[in-house]
């Protein structure tokens, strides 16, 4: 991840460009149609500009090398920005249903052009190559942030087909009360969203189990040398994990049989799970107390 910061950075600025054109074009004819709920996508477009500036933001801070008063680096801050992205789809979906209740309750006379139509499909296409190319880019280089906004763009152009069903309905005679509906759909796809993106994010932040305990314990306990596994532990990201564990050895082992075979072990969890996973292995002799006490 450490050498594609870079790289992440400027797909983040490209798609900033490319979202923002997208929100100015359904805000233009929300307003020239009157129509609240392509209104309301276009301010979920412009959520995801801003998500873009945010996970920029965060790209730069947790690019930064690791120093004394964050050794363990400033990977973190790229979660933040997760977290804050959404935050902010929160507080949008709470201001969209709003606005589709009282559409419901108050409708208005809403007329589109054939071209008005197409511009709104043409953003539905623009959001579907962002939304791949982030999401293949963000797993290929390992960023939670271009993961996270190709889930956000995913939610946009589920909206966006909504909105523009509800349009093509409303020309067919539907009443205006679909305007409304079609808001509370936006609010409902976009609260969904905000779970996929915060429960990855708080897991993270809290520290929850990255790697299955049981599986770095069967890859550990195949070397000879070890008599048994305990205390293991993992946290951080798929692409940037944190193993620790203690490791029951012959007492006869010297300093330098059990150095060697905690490096070992480093490589060949760094083999299986992305040479950016660092190992602590804690060596200790067996006894019978270590026996009957192993957690």
């Amino acid at each position: 991840m450490v050498n594609n910061y870079k790289k992440v950075l400027n797909l983040l600025i490209v798609i900033l460009f490319a979202n923002f054109l997208v929100c100015a074009v359904k805000l233009v004819i929300g307003n020239i149609t009157g129509c609240l709920s392509l209104q309301a996508d276009g301010f979920h477009s412009l959520a995801d500009g801003s998500s873009n500036v945010i996970g920029i933001i965060g790209i730069l801070i947790s690019s930064r090398p690791s120093d004394f008063k964050h050794p363990y680096g400033h990977r973190k801050f790229e979660v933040l920005s997760c977290l804050f992205i959404g935050l902010m789809l929160g507080y949008l979906c709470i201001k969209v249903a709003v606005t589709g209740i009282y559409t419901l309750i108050y409708p208005g006379s809403i007329s589109f052009t054939p071209f008005e139509l197409m511009a709104v499909g043409s953003t539905i296409l623009i959001n579907i190559i962002v939304s791949v190319i982030e999401y293949k880019l963000g797993k290929k280089w390992g960023s939670s942030v271009l993961v996270a906004d190709s889930i956000h763009t995913k939610s946009d152009i589920l909206i966006s087909s909504g909105v523009l069903a509800g349009i093509t309905a409303m020309r067919f005679g539907l009443p205006p009360q679909i305007d409304g509906a079609i808001s509370l759909f936006v609010s409902a796809c976009i609260a969904y969203s905000c779970v996929e993106i915060l429960k990855p994010a708080i897991s993270t932040l809290v520290d929850s189990r990255v790697v299955d305990a049981e599986l770095i314990t069967l890859e550990v306990k195949k070397f000879l040398q070890v008599m048994d596994v305990h205390k293991v532990r993992s946290r951080g990201v798929q692409n940037d994990i944190y193993i620790d564990m203690h490791v029951i050895v012959n007492p006869l082992a010297s300093v330098i049989e059990s150095h060697t075979l905690a490096h070992d072990i480093e490589n060949a969890l760094q083999n299986l799970f992305g040479k950016s996973t660092q190992v602590n292995v804690h060596i200790e002799p067996f006894d019978e107390t270590t026996e009957n006490n192993i957690i």
